[in-house]
């Protein structure tokens, strides 16, 4: 169990609330957009903190990157391992199918190549986001 305080985003659940949350962090789950790379690392914090751990590679990633994990990095035992869909909406639908009875609190960018589908996919999911309204928001000019 985990016991955080918690600030949620008023445009995605009502007015900003400061509240103590307690966390069965093993009846949730985390979506990882493309984890290569350091992005490894960010996903074994989260296997750590007790979250199952869903990879999702977007289209055309290479099965090569796919094996880019650092030496640093301990096994990642994913829930599961799937495809982004044609669409935003069967990714939607292929990821609900992955988590099964899990709760998805979470999608996060694993590597550049994940951000704007992860940014779209955690707004659809209505889970804290960057959004979609900024594109090009990372762009470091």
């Amino acid at each position: 169990l985990i016991r955080h305080m918690s600030n949620d985003r008023p445009e995605l659940r009502g007015p900003l609330m400061r509240r103590m949350t307690t966390v069965d962090s093993t009846k949730e789950a985390v979506i990882i957009v493309d984890p290569y790379s350091t992005g490894c690392l960010v996903g074994e914090e989260i296997m750590k903190r007790g979250f199952s751990l869903i990879a999702l590679w977007t289209r055309g990633f290479a099965e090569e990157m796919k094996k880019h994990v650092p030496m640093s990095c301990g096994p990642l035992n994913y829930l599961d391992q799937i495809d982004e869909a044609e669409s935003l909406q069967a990714t939607v639908d292929v990821v609900f199918k992955a988590a099964g009875n899990k709760r998805i609190v979470a999608c996060i960018a694993g590597g550049e190549a994940g951000v704007d589908l992860a940014d779209a996919l955690s707004e659809k999911l209505k889970v804290r986001s960057n959004g979609t309204e900024i594109p090009n928001r990372r762009d470091k000019k």
